[in-house]
């Protein structure tokens, strides 16, 4: 598949395979590829369209186990609270991510399992760009007030490519206290 980002879950006793992070489908610039050319785009896709302001920090995936347990990934790299204890390098942005999330709901764990349980019931991914100069600076300058982290998406844990409707995410950004894309 074209995934990018994508974490598949073993349950041991059933041998069940379950995806249980889903990035975004491979994508190119207009015309790189031949899918992308502007003859292509207007025969091979159906409008309504939804265009969004990408925010300039880094990519994370978030979503979560059975029991609310969220799991956190970025760069190909996957951290769970599991693994909090062991030694991690510096620029580790999965871990960072899950800092951050704890950071959000002010460590408090009863709202960190609410969003893990909310996020595995509906078999989502969130898509969340983590911005914060004081971990990792971008071109965009992200400091005090608008540092965090923006919700962009929130992707179904299935094989082909869906993602939910930007109304929808905008209600789930508010639920849970994620900045919003524009």
């Amino acid at each position: 598949i074209r995934s990018r980002g994508l974490f598949i879950l073993n349950n041991k006793q059933t041998n069940e395979n379950r995806i249980c992070i889903r990035g975004y489908d491979k994508f190119f610039n207009i015309d790189e590829v031949k899918e992308t050319k502007l003859t292509a785009l207007k025969q091979n896709t159906k409008g309504p369209y939804c265009i969004t302001i990408k925010e300039n920090g880094c990519i994370l995936f978030v979503s979560a186990l059975k029991n609310g347990e969220l799991l956190v990934s970025s760069k190909n790299n996957l951290y769970t609270e599991e693994e909090s204890s062991k030694q991690l390098h510096s620029k580790d942005h999965a871990r960072e991510g899950y800092l951050q999330l704890r950071k959000l709901f002010n460590n408090d764990e009863s709202k960190l399992k609410e969003l893990g349980l909310k996020l595995y019931e509906n078999n989502y991914t969130a898509v969340i760009e983590l911005c914060d100069d004081q971990f990792e600076e971008h071109v965009i300058s992200y400091n005090n007030n608008n540092a965090g982290l923006y919700l962009h998406g929130l992707n179904l844990n299935e094989i082909v490519f869906k993602t939910m409707d930007m109304h929808h995410v905008k209600l789930f950004a508010e639920q849970f206290g994620f900045k919003q894309i524009n």
